[in-house]
């Protein structure tokens, strides 16, 4: 191995000076090839849908003081407020800029912009996660909260700078490597940050954080609407849950089964056992698609019919959709392309100019006898073509001997001898 070679060695092989530095770069460039291909890793980022009952957020009404927050409140809602411990009310985004909510107003940001940023940065917490407040700052007319240490790096520059001698180089800031999964929630005010009580600070934040007491399958529990919530409680399973929402409901299965049926592979869950009650929940994706209740001595009960209405409904990110129509082209769509359109004109309906009446307009071409192709070639009235013939003298007289011109008494060409000259 290069690895293994040593500067010595390769001046012990009496190997020219020039060579041995250059070879000592070659093996660390290979070095730090193969590293970077042992490193490289290839994964797949798939895009998580959020469900439309998050971005809408519901306003707070909480009685606020007239009275700017004292340097005294401060000091305590910082030792109450301090290690408090919550779950996360909706998904909330990674990023720097977090999330800010206005007191007793709505968030930002809310709505399509909300599922925009989570898509975007991605998603730090889950409905019904575990957070806790780890940092707090009073700045101005806001108070920043950081959950779960936040989303930033520790000593962001400290930690690429590194001092020693003789080799043995130490970071200024230790630095696991890991990223940080924290929230940052800026809680806005309207002019200053009134006196309040830490009960107040909670209840202001409850859109995004519930502080209150309670375990993680209550507090997922209060995220779904009052139907599903209602169902959960009572430890019924609809068609068209996920399998999260399954195990809030039901626990964990005492067993599973992997089966397919024709082209469809689902997964099983079976809760209990005979002679008791037995349910089978079946999966395909994740989604349940089949409910059976078993019980001693009754028929089984089926329900594969959805039970969840449009609650899996997700908002549109991109709403930049166009409609493609396929199949024959209609009557109709022929009728509109071969329509005679009138040239672009800056008149109005029905307008006329006073121009529009001496415009000339052009008429019938004439031709000469003999040049439409139905007519005959004329023939001259005395004689045949080339012979002397009767003409019109210059007192306009018939004559023999003359034109009416110069009174020659040629006779003019027939007009069959026109018959091949181009105009």
């Amino acid at each position: 191995m290069f690895g293994s070679v040593s500067r010595a060695t390769l001046l012990r092989q009496n190997l020219p000076a020039g060579i041995v530095p250059a070879a000592m770069c070659l093996m660390c460039v290979g070095l730090a090839a193969s590293s970077a291909v042992a490193r490289a890793q290839v994964f797949t980022v798939e895009t998580n849908k959020i469900e439309s009952r998050y971005t809408d957020i519901k306003r707070t009404h909480v009685q606020l003081s007239s009275q700017p927050l004292l340097q005294r409140t401060k000091l305590q809602l910082v030792r109450v407020l301090e290690s408090e411990q919550g779950f996360a009310m909706r998904p909330l985004p990674r990023g720097s800029k977090g999330m800010t909510l206005i007191a007793n107003g709505a968030a930002n940001p809310n709505g399509a912009d909300y599922v925009k940023t989570l898509e975007h940065y991605g998603v730090a917490l889950q409905a019904a996660d575990r957070v806790m407040i780890t940092d707090i700052k009073f700045l101005g007319d806001k108070i920043v909260f950081e959950l779960n240490y936040g989303p930033d790096q520790k000593h962001r520059i400290l930690r690429h700078i590194s001092v020693g001698a003789n080799g043995a180089m130490i970071p200024l800031a230790q630095d696991n490597g890991q990223e940080p999964t924290g929230v940052r929630i800026t809680l806005q005010f309207e002019k200053f940050v009134p006196e309040l009580t830490g009960t107040e600070v909670m209840e202001l934040l409850t859109p995004l954080v519930d502080f209150k007491l309670k375990t993680p399958a209550e507090a997922y529990v209060d995220t779904l609407p009052a139907q599903l919530k209602e169902a959960i409680l009572k430890h019924h399973v609809l068609v068209g849950m996920s399998p999260e929402m399954v195990k809030v409901a039901m626990g964990h299965p005492d067993s599973k089964s992997r089966e397919r049926e024709g082209d469809m592979p689902y997964e099983e869950w079976i809760y209990g056992q005979p002679p008791a009650d037995v349910e089978f929940v079946r999966f395909n994706g994740n989604r349940v698609i089949r409910v059976e209740e078993c019980k001693m001595g009754e028929p089984p009960i089926i329900r594969d019919k959805d039970e969840m209405g449009n609650y899996w409904n997700t908002v549109p990110v991109t709403p930049n959709i166009r409609e493609v129509r396929l199949g024959d082209r209609s009557a109709e769509d022929d009728k509109q392309e071969k329509a005679v359109t009138a040239a672009p004109s800056l008149r109005k309906p029905g307008e006329t100019l006073p121009s529009d009446a001496e415009v000339p307009q052009l008429g019938k071409v004439q031709f000469p006898p003999g040049m439409d192709g139905n007519s005959k070639p004329a023939q001259p009235a005395n004689g045949s073509p080339g012979s002397p013939g009767s003409g019109t003298t210059g007192n306009g007289t018939t004559g023999t001997s003359g034109t009416g011109t110069s009174g020659t008494g040629t006779t003019p060409p027939p007009s069959s001898q026109y018959a091949n000259t181009s105009f």
